[in-house]
């Protein structure tokens, strides 16, 4: 069986669409396409441009870097404030 329903953008409707020799057909207005062979979608794991694992982990260490120096500021401050006999 050579044949299958489907919409045709040509005519604009459901058509049986019939198949012979690499090309499928119309039968309501002769609208014709090449079959080619199923491709398959790139997934794109060879290199798809994203950042390593290095250059990853080096930003999070430098992320916790810098809210350790800000905590360490934090602590500073408050303790500056408490010994001066400032009110907070």
């Amino acid at each position: 069986m050579n044949e299958s329903v489907a919409f045709c953008p040509q005519c604009r409707a459901d058509s049986l669409f019939v198949q012979t020799a690499g090309v499928r057909r119309c039968s309501v207005c002769g609208f014709q396409f090449s079959i080619s062979e199923r491709r398959v979608a790139d997934t794109g794991s060879e290199n798809s441009g994203g950042m390593g694992v290095v250059p990853v982990l080096l930003k999070v260490i430098l992320i916790m870097l810098a809210l350790v120096v800000v905590v360490i500021g934090i602590a500073f401050a408050g303790c500056a404030l408490a010994l001066s006999g400032g009110h907070f």
